[in-house]
């Protein structure tokens, strides 16, 4: 068993990188039911020089059992077992420790991708753009449970709209992203937070180099549990007001940004 304290990575390369490899890292908790449908979605890319390491955050049912299985069959999946539920951030940083890919993809449990070529296209993309540290998708589409459709999400595309409004609001999906390891590392990875990580991080990166929401990335959100989101949505909003209060220097209209989040959270 792979054992990890609840802390950033060192800043340090994994033992060898593959420039070429994409590593694909699904963080999880009780979430073993998903996973086959997550790992289809993988299995469907046209990019084959991938790995995918799932890490199991504490899981207390058969999801280790389940992702073992996948494994066994499937040769570029290795699975990471911690003992611990340290959250999402943190365990996705476990994963990307041991990658052992130059580009990292992240993709929830729950979630899956729609477009075959949206690794290809993505490392492509930030491979022919060196400045850019940070790529998403154009595109990605909300559903419940059931696979019915809420909402499409189309965010800003290039990295000017997007650093205008990413202090007001969040500009990408966690599962559309890819960036590269080495400037994760440099930025601190995930910090030690159970909501609003991934933001954290986008805002973060943001300071490193510029950011693009690209097309043929299409993915699908799905949304498990609207009480369960209810109830930790004051909490969201409480610390994206810490967040827009820690970069309100660093992004373009900083006072709009804080009105938007008083306003989110007053009204919650």
């Amino acid at each position: 068993m792979v054992q990890h304290k609840p802390e950033h990575l060192p800043r340090r390369r994994s033992i060898f990188m593959d420039k070429n490899m994409i590593s694909i890292v699904i963080a999880t908790k009780n979430g073993g039911q998903f996973l086959p449908r997550a790992i289809s979605s993988i299995e469907k890319q046209t990019d084959k020089n991938i790995e995918v390491i799932i890490v199991s955050d504490g899981s207390t049912d058969d999801t280790v059992n389940i992702a073992k299985k996948l494994a066994s069959t499937r040769p570029f999946i290795r699975v990471l077992e911690l003992e611990n539920n340290i959250g999402p951030g943190l365990a996705r940083n476990a994963g990307i420790k041991e990658a052992h890919g130059s580009h990292i993809a992240l993709l929830d449990d729950d979630d899956e991708w729609l477009d075959a070529g949206k690794l290809a296209g993505q490392k492509k993309f930030l491979d022919d753009h060196i400045d850019h540290v940070l790529v998403g998708s154009n595109e990605t589409e909300f559903v419940n449970e059931q696979s019915e459709a809420l909402f499409i999400f189309k965010p800003q595309k290039t990295d000017s709209n997007i650093r205008s409004r990413l202090l007001i609001k969040n500009q990408f999906i966690t599962s559309s992203v890819m960036f590269r390891k080495e400037t994760f590392e440099k930025v601190g990875c995930f910090a030690a937070m159970y909501l609003a990580e991934d933001y954290d991080l986008w805002l973060r990166l943001a300071q490193a180099g510029k950011m693009a929401n690209i097309s043929g990335c299409k993915t699908r959100y799905y949304r498990r549990s609207a009480g369960a989101q209810q109830k930790n949505q004051r909490k969201i909003n409480t610390i994206v007001l810490a967040l827009v209060k820690k970069y309100k220097n660093s992004f373009p209209h900083p006072w709009l940004a804080m009105i938007t989040a008083y306003t989110r959270l007053i009204r919650n």
